[in-house]
């Protein structure tokens, strides 16, 4: 699947379905980076250090700390792809930031990390 097709399965129609689409994406992105980037590190070791919990709670706590960042730049996608439909540019802006929020909302703190880091990762 390549990143453009992102945008054209499946059709987003309201709001939920927009809020699920940039916390999935996201989620889907932070990890992917992960596995990619260590597997790519680890070579042939990338089986056994999936059995490792050091290694797993590694990775939970990366995924969790590139979750922000990932609907941001989700977000920041499907700006560019919706902006040419848009009539205005501001409030699709401010549309988006306020889905982002939500997909971010819908996840509890994570214990790793803290409240305290959760929310200025929120308001960056």
């Amino acid at each position: 699947m390549g990143i453009f097709d992102w945008f054209r399965r499946p059709l987003i129609a309201d709001q939920a379905a927009l809020v699920e689409f940039l916390g999935s994406r996201a989620a889907f992105l932070a990890q992917k980076s992960i596995f990619d980037y260590v597997r790519g590190r680890s070579g042939p070791y990338f089986t056994q250090m999936l059995k490792e919990k050091a290694f797993i709670a590694g990775v939970e706590e990366a995924r969790w700390r590139n979750f922000p960042f990932g609907i941001s730049i989700v977000a920041e996608m499907l700006h560019g792809v919706l902006l040419p439909e848009a009539r205005e540019p501001a409030p699709l802006a401010h549309a988006l930031r306020e889905r982002a929020l939500d997909a971010f909302d819908r996840y509890p703190v994570p214990e790793m990390l803290g409240s305290e880091y959760w929310m200025e990762q929120r308001a960056a």
